[in-house]
């Protein structure tokens, strides 16, 4: 039995690491507490005594009596290489697990009389020398490659405070230009007024000087129909006869033009006509109002004018079309006076065309033009301000950044896109937008859940699951590079990226002074 004077004993208590070992022998009169589970108080011969007496296994540290738990851990030496921890449950199980056989300690002790072992204990081999090489090796790229991210992560670093630094004064710079800039949208919009009320009143006297003209031309078209004989006779003789002339004699422009004026000034006359409708055009109005409305009028009128006019002066054109055997013998005389009244009907269409123009803005004249360009110099300043304040926006943003060291490292990532293909999909992580499989969102940005961990939310709903999302974990690295995706669960995506932002002094530290490895370390 064990007895209050047992006193520790003077070798190290197996599977415990030399920075553990007070723990077991600081006990007073030799005892021992468990370190969990109600700290039960042991004599010291109970420690690898075989028996599990801990909740925690603390008792057992250097046997497997205690498997199953987790907590402690059986410590191997490894004199030459890295120290490290394995399960206790691997303790004299029959496999090396230490590169210095330490955890098959059993293989090298005699059994007591009549006992047998329950399985072969083999006399484990140390391999810590060429182990520890391996190790040191791969330990000192590891350390290449963390300071060379450091390095990579510090110009980041350097480049998003002078990047911020240029923002400020691009912003304090913008600030002091849009109010100029504003001012010059008032002065555009007085500009493009002033031009339309300079068009407006151009074409108000234009009009009006043309129902001037026009007013004279109904005087003189009165005046002609009041003439006796020679007109009447010449437009009886001239719609009677198939050449369109009296006796066959072509009519000189004078009586041609005061036949026309006679029909003009009886179809705008101010008196109904024979179907009660009202004329054409009337006297020139006071009213600048009124004066778009009455031209209009006219204008319609000559038009309907101007096809009679044409149809009086061929009537049989109707006729003869398509018939060239009774086409009139005197064709070549009729082309002739024809040819002779084209100045007086072209006369009067220009007129009609120029007075459409006017009214539906037909042409360019200088005071449209002058519109036009107040108009496009109004929505180039107007562009301008959108922009400045779009960018404004987009400073206020970046300058509104902290200081902290986690967030500058990553800020170069901001608008930029990094994906990888993998079987069938593209994922493709935008920062700081969102993030896709494909054509379809699996997030949007959320910000950071912790440091080197970035998040995006909100993604297109998942049939029967949540919305889909997506968890980038950043991993030191001195080129950029998204590796495997993974779904723990349904429609949460999850990936590691490698980064030089996520390389960092501490990394490097923990490398440098690194303690013994555990079961589930990566080096």
């Amino acid at each position: 039995g064990v007895t209050s004077a047992s006193v520790p004993p003077p070798v190290p208590i197996r599977g415990v690491a030399p920075s553990h070992q007070a723990k077991y022998t600081s006990g007073e009169g030799g005892s021992f507490s468990c370190f969990r589970g109600g700290g039960a108080v042991l004599q010291i011969a109970a420690v690898n005594d075989d028996f599990c007496d801990c909740e925690d296994g603390s008792d057992e540290p250097g046997t497997g009596a205690c498997a199953g738990q987790q907590e402690t851990l059986f410590y191997c030496p490894n004199e030459q290489s890295d120290a490290s921890y394995v399960y206790a449950s691997r303790v004299n199980d029959g496999v090396c697990d230490c590169c210095d056989g330490s955890d098959e300690w059993r293989a090298g002790q005699s059994l007591p009389a009549g006992q047998q072992r329950l399985w072969p204990h083999p006399v484990c081999p140390n391999t810590c020398a060429q182990e520890g090489k391996d190790l040191r090796r791969e330990r000192d790229q590891l350390q290449a490659d963390l300071r060379s991210g450091i390095r990579q992560r510090q110009a980041l670093i350097e480049a998003a405070r002078s990047e911020k630094l240029q923002s400020n004064d691009e912003l304090q710079k913008l600030r002091a230009d849009m109010p100029i800039l504003e001012d010059r949208v008032v002065e555009a919009k007085d500009a493009v007024e002033a031009a339309r009320r300079a068009l407006e009143e151009r074409q108000i006297l234009d009009l009006a000087t043309q129902m001037a003209e026009s007013h004279d031309f109904d005087q003189d078209a009165e005046a002609a129909a009041e003439e006796p004989a020679p007109a009447a006779v010449a437009e009886e003789s001239w719609l009677s006869t198939d050449s369109g002339f009296p006796g066959g004699a072509p009519v000189v422009p004078a009586d041609m033009e005061a036949a026309f004026a006679a029909s003009v000034a009886r179809s705008t006359s101010a008196a109904p006509d024979a179907e009660g409708e009202a004329p054409l055009v009337a006297d020139a109005p006071k009213a600048e109002g009124a004066v778009i409305s009455e031209y209009t009028k006219w204008m319609d009128g000559a038009e309907k004018v101007l096809d009679s006019v044409a149809e009086a002066s061929n009537p049989d054109a109707a006729e003869t079309d398509g018939s060239p055997a009774d086409a009139p013998a005197t064709a070549t005389t009729e082309q002739r006076d024809e040819s002779e009244d084209i100045g007086f009907f072209g006369q009067l269409r220009a007129l009609w065309e120029k007075a459409r123009s006017w009214v539906f803005g037909r042409g360019a004249s200088p005071d449209e033009r002058a519109v036009d360009s107040a108009e496009e110099a109004l929505k180039a300043v107007e562009k301008k301000v959108k922009a400045g304040r779009q960018r404004q926006e987009e400073l206020e943003r970046k300058v509104a950044t902290a200081e902290d060291e986690e967030q500058l490292a990553y800020s170069g990532l901001e608008g930029r896109c990094i994906s990888k293909k993998q079987a069938e999909y593209k994922y493709e992580a935008c920062f700081f937008k969102n993030a896709k499989q494909d054509h379809t969102s699996i997030g949007t940005w959320k910000g950071w859940e912790a440091p080197g961990v970035a998040v995006f939310d909100g993604g297109q709903y998942c049939p029967g699951g949540p919305d889909r999302s997506f968890k980038v974990r950043f991993r030191c690295g001195p080129t950029e590079e998204l590796l495997e995706i993974t779904e723990p669960s349904r429609c949460a995506y999850e990936a590691e990226l490698r980064h030089p932002a996520a390389c960092t002094k501490v990394l490097l530290k923990a490398l440098e002074e690194r303690g013994p490895r555990h079961p589930r370390d990566e080096l």
